[in-house]
């Protein structure tokens, strides 16, 4: 039943979250791959083990997210803002991300 319920949560978050305030979430581990997170407030949510494969996360606020282990390949993060997000070894960012977005993120 929990399983069940965890699915359909995914389902419905993976559509209509361009814009949406999801800020302090806890999204760990969700399949959020090709969603459309443009603008959307991702500020401070936990997205520990996400999949963020191919999502569009332009201007998408991302400050202070948990992106430990998160798999971002193929992400648009064209204006997105990443001050203290925090990634480590396991995380996958895009070949996209700029020298300014790592620079304000922090490697735990």
């Amino acid at each position: 039943m929990i399983r069940v319920a965890r699915l359909e949560r995914q389902a419905a978050l993976v559509d209509g979250l361009q814009g949406r305030n999801l800020s302090g979430r806890d999204l760990k581990g969700m399949n959020l791959s090709k969603a459309n997170l443009e603008g959307a407030n991702l500020s401070g949510a936990d997205l520990k083990e996400a999949s963020l494969r191919l999502a569009n996360l332009k201007r998408a606020d991302l400050k202070g997210a948990d992106l430990k282990e998160a798999n971002l390949s193929g992400a648009n993060l064209e204006g997105a803002h990443l001050k203290g997000a925090t990634y480590d070894d396991s995380t996958i960012l895009p070949s996209s991300i700029t020298r300014d977005q790592l620079a304000s993120m922090i490697k735990v």
